[in-house]
């Protein structure tokens, strides 16, 4: 089978000064601070922003729903994570 010819990529473009033209300047229209919504609680644990966890459902990722019942070392495996902050009570933002 023949190989495919090879090409060079094109070299960037130089603006030079010469070449820039100023740009009329337009007043900026004021822009309403956009309101951010507030963060709903959640009645349910799940995993802190970074952390992940393979359970018994598969890989849980940040902000996944978890359960007492999703880790095979039960109750203690799930409280040493919500100790170490890895897993987040319920109503925390």
């Amino acid at each position: 089978m023949p190989r495919a010819k090879r090409t060079k990529p094109t070299p960037p473009a130089v603006k030079t000064p010469e070449a820039e033209t100023p740009e009329a300047e337009t007043p900026e229209a004021e822009t309403p601070e956009a309101e951010t919504p507030e963060a709903e609680t959640v009645d349910y644990h799940r995993m802190a922003p970074g952390r992940a966890v393979t359970t018994k459902r598969g890989i849980v990722g940040p902000g996944g729903r978890i359960d007492v019942g999703d880790l095979a070392g039960g109750k203690t495996a799930f409280d040493a994570f919500v100790k170490a902050g890895k897993i987040l009570p319920p109503g925390v933002k």
